[in-house]
């Protein structure tokens, strides 16, 4: 007789409105019932037949259709579900073997943790990388300014005062700004991807 094994895990997504917390609930289901989860979780623990430790036959994980087999096979042994009224996440996994079962599911919520850190991170860097780039964009369109007002002094016989000049203090102080606004944007985006993780 197949066993469940059974985990709840809190999802952490207390403080939004009921329409954010039903999405971030629903969203946490479908990451855990992720085909590519399942497949990171199957490899971790060589899982290779459809008995998920029975006598059948082995299949080969880099055969694309055998792997979807397997996958397949292990979505259909996984639910995942809602605890009524919390913020709990029931994770069950049928398997002839509780013992694998178990294994199965602390794999499953290690991958899915992983997952999101890696995710996670990935995001935070490419939003560094773009702001980043914006910055230097910035720096060097003001410098182009600034040879261009040079130049257009020397044109018209305007002696410049050099590179202390209140014309040049005034760059310095609009560098030093749009430095501070890409700080400021760089930390509102990270702070609006934790809380949307």
């Amino acid at each position: 007789v197949p066993l469940d094994q059974h985990t709840s895990i809190s999802i952490g997504a207390s403080g939004g409105s009921g329409d954010e917390y039903g999405l971030k609930m629903q969203t946490q289901i479908i990451g855990f019932q992720n085909p590519a989860i399942a497949e990171q979780t199957m490899r971790k623990l060589n899982i290779r037949n459809l008995q998920f430790g029975g006598p059948s036959k082995p299949l080969n994980m880099d055969d694309p259709l055998q792997r979807d087999i397997l996958v397949h096979q292990f979505l259909g042994s996984l639910s995942v579900t809602q605890i009524p009224r919390s913020e709990l996440l029931s994770i069950r996994f049928r398997s002839q073997s509780p013992a694998m079962a178990a294994v199965i599911v602390n794999t499953l919520i290690d991958t899915y943790i992983q997952q999101s850190i890696e995710l996670r991170y990935r995001s935070t860097k490419d939003i560094t990388g773009y702001l980043t780039r914006e910055m230097a964009v910035l720096k060097e369109r003001i410098q182009t300014e600034q040879n261009d007002l040079l130049n257009a002094e020397a044109k018209l016989g305007i002696l410049s005062q050099g590179p202390t000049s209140q014309s040049s203090l005034l760059i310095n102080e609009t560098t030093q700004l749009l430095a501070q606004r890409v700080t400021v944007q760089a930390s509102r985006y990270l702070a609006e991807a934790e809380y949307q993780d």
